[in-house]
């Protein structure tokens, strides 16, 4: 997971010029063209977003398995609805 900071945005948290930001990337970045891949991040942060990343992943699979039920659910109703010409849903 990437957390992009502008250079703007770094340059007022740490209270130094874009100038020399912009100086600094050249002298010792690894992308001497594009400065937006610089990257500055605390190792807590990448942690705690790998965490989410994973916590989204796995709530995002138990969806999953829900709609799949809910879809078989309602499949087996339409289908119990054409066989015995009720409607079961009833409604409201």
């Amino acid at each position: 997971v990437n957390k992009k900071v502008t250079i703007s945005q770094v340059s007022r948290a740490y209270d130094v010029s874009m100038t020399s930001i912009y100086k600094w990337i050249k002298a010792y970045g690894s992308s001497k063209e594009v400065y937006e891949h610089v990257i500055i991040e605390d190792k807590s942060e990448t942690a705690l977003l790998l965490k989410y990343e994973k916590k989204i992943a796995e709530l995002e699979r138990l969806i999953g398995q829900k709609q799949v039920v809910i879809d078989f659910q309602q499949k087996i109703i339409e289908l119990a609805e054409k066989e015995y010409g009720i409607d079961i849903k009833k409604k409201s």
